[in-house]
């Protein structure tokens, strides 16, 4: 279906409207910011006269949130032979509670009013109506108002630059989608060309925005806190350092992806046919600028996606779930051009499988990865698989294209990927062992939320705030026992033709169940529930004649993996047991 020139201008007009505030509010931020450094720098010019102090007090605002505070008086100072009154304290107006600038201002005042001693004024020779008490800089304030309004321009001009890019690119899809109504993957001008970019340097501006606009707030929020608040109780550090560390981490994830970009550049996929044909083939060259020369192959996937909409206590969160995956070990790539590499592809797709509709959340994305010294390469492309005419039903022919590169990685390496070990393989049996801590990982995150949300239901107990605080600690207490569950779990498999027998169990309470063929209706993949961002965990499980379905393994992170696992427990059991 065309897409129509005011459907395409739709998108780009919101985002339009949406960056025009955060534009605003930043612009003036940085110009009330520059205008108050230029005020410092007057003032420091101006001249000092002893001023009476009439009256002085700190002034509290108070909110559900917090409270800000106000170093407040009023003076009288004498210059060239007259007399002034002021009740200008600093160069910086309004009430704040960054630092103890204004307690600690208030109470020398204070303390000068109860002396009856002078106070230094600086008044301004050009006006001398116009008098301060106080003209220091303060560098943290000025610095978190110029951070805070940086954020607020770039995120602001970000979305204009964003939507200006947006609106070209609708603008070229409308008219690719007149020219071409019945042809969806020449609706796109990377896809018309065959050359697709990866979407890496946008997961680097979303990582540098995302962790720069976190440790901005939460590091300014947590000195403030330190530096403003008295007599914490012990708890409530737990809340307070949880969202620096996690900005450390978000901080750590951008400074990663920005060296996977200048050691690798972009790579670009350009395709030997467009589309990819569905009941046919996606092929053609990735093409990497760096030297990509890994030692353990390049692992490719091509995933079927179908992006999902999930309602939370948040709102509307959005995820891909995956729904068919196939992959192919690279065990070597061919010169590219300017002393970079190129890696082929090449993937037969199932006729039965779904052709790519944005629509209606069915995409298809190939990816490539591969562990290298350092920084390792990945990439991620939107690819166009569709039926054409080229569509068939027939088995794909025994000529592979990737023949001379591609490598089939043994069971082994599949099974150190996801934290197992082999321990006996052959025709008619298979010994599988996920040892104590294979999902490491896993388990300190679970552990460190479950110990955060945790902490904080513990210290609404003791202030009894009941109603959040039973809520917060079950929950935290739940999420932590999870975490060491996966931390302490252990599973042992062992699959024969009489059978399958599985041991798992934490803390080394193992409990043992077994299944012969005659017991087993089927062998299942699916996705667990358990997600973290856009990764989908599977689970392989055993659909019993009788009886509730039996997990054997869980949390693994690539479909084609558990895919495989199934297949190879079914081949051993026997053809009576169904995938």
């Amino acid at each position: 279906m065309a897409m129509t020139k005011s459907k395409a201008n739709t998108g780009s007009g919101c985002l339009t409207l949406f960056s025009l505030p955060f534009t605003i509010a930043g612009l003036c931020i940085l110009g009330w910011t520059l205008w108050s450094l230029f005020g410092w720098q007057q003032a420091q010019s101006w001249v000092e006269t002893p001023a009476t102090l009439l009256e002085t007090r700190l002034k509290t605002s108070r909110s559900d949130d917090s409270d800000t505070y106000q170093a407040t008086a009023r003076y009288r100072y004498q210059y060239a032979g007259k007399t002034y009154e002021s009740d200008r304290v600093s160069l910086h107006s309004g009430s704040d509670n960054l630092g103890s600038y204004q307690q600690d201002l208030a109470k020398r005042l204070k303390k000068q009013f109860k002396d009856k001693k002078p106070w230094p004024a600086y008044v301004n020779p050009s006006d001398p109506t116009k008098a301060v008490l106080d003209r220091s800089l303060r560098p943290w304030f000025t610095l978190f108002k110029l951070g805070f309004g940086l954020v607020f321009a770039a995120v602001g001009i970000g979305m204009l630059v964003g939507a200006r890019i947006m609106a070209r690119k609708q603008g070229e899809k409308a008219q690719l989608s007149q020219e071409h109504p019945d042809q969806p993957w020449l609706q796109q001008p990377d896809w018309a060309a065959g050359r697709i970019e990866s979407n890496q340097q946008y997961a680097i501006w979303f990582a540098w925005g995302f962790a720069f606009f976190w440790n901005l707030i939460s590091w300014a929020a947590s000195i403030s806190a330190f530096t403003t608040a008295k007599d914490l109780p012990l708890w409530t550090y737990t809340i307070i350092l949880g969202f620096p560390v996690i900005g450390l981490y978000l901080l750590g994830w951008a400074i990663y992806t920005t060296l996977q970009r200048a050691r690798w550049g972009n790579s670009v996929f350009e395709m030997a046919n467009v589309p990819g044909v569905i009941g046919g083939q996606l092929a053609g060259v990735i093409h990497v600028p760096g030297q990509l020369r890994p030692d353990d192959g390049v692992l490719l996937s091509l995933t079927r996606y179908v992006r999902r909409t999930k309602q939370t206590s948040d709102g509307d969160e959005t995820y891909d779930d995956p729904q068919w995956q196939s992959d192919k070990l690279i065990s070597r790539t061919m010169p590219g051009t300017k002393g970079g590499a190129a890696i082929p592809v090449a993937f037969h797709i199932p006729f039965e499988q779904h052709p790519t509709d944005e629509e209606e959340g069915h995409l298809w994305k190939l990816e490539a990865e591969s562990n290298t010294p350092g920084v390792n390469y990945q990439a991620e492309f939107a690819v166009p698989v569709f039926r054409t005419e080229a569509s068939s039903n027939a088995p794909p022919s025994e000529s592979d294209l990737l023949a001379e590169y591609e490598e089939i990685p043994p069971l082994e390496s599949l099974l150190n990927r996801i934290g197992g070990h082999l321990g006996r393989e052959t025709d008619t049996s298979l010994q599988l062992c996920f040892p104590t801590g294979h999902r490491w990982k896993l388990g300190l995150l679970l552990g460190f939320f479950g110990l955060f949300f945790g902490g904080t239901g513990i210290g609404l107990l003791l202030e009894r705030a009941w109603l959040l605080a039973i809520p917060f600690t079950l929950i935290g207490g739940g999420i932590f026992l999870a975490g060491l569950y996966y931390l302490t779990e252990r599973i042992d498999l062992r699959i024969s033709g009489d059978g399958l027998t599985v041991q798992r169990g934490p803390f080394g309470l193992v409990q043992q169940q077994r299944f012969t063929p005659e017991q087993i209706q089927a062998i299942t993949v699916s996705a667990s529930g358990t997600r973290s961002g856009n990764t989908v965990y599977q689970q392989i499980a055993i659909e019993p004649q009788e009886g509730k379905p039996v997990k054997l393994l869980t949390s693994l992170t690539r479909r084609a993996d558990a895919d495989r696992l199934a297949e190879r427990f079914r081949e051993i059991l026997g053809p009576e047991v169904d995938l």
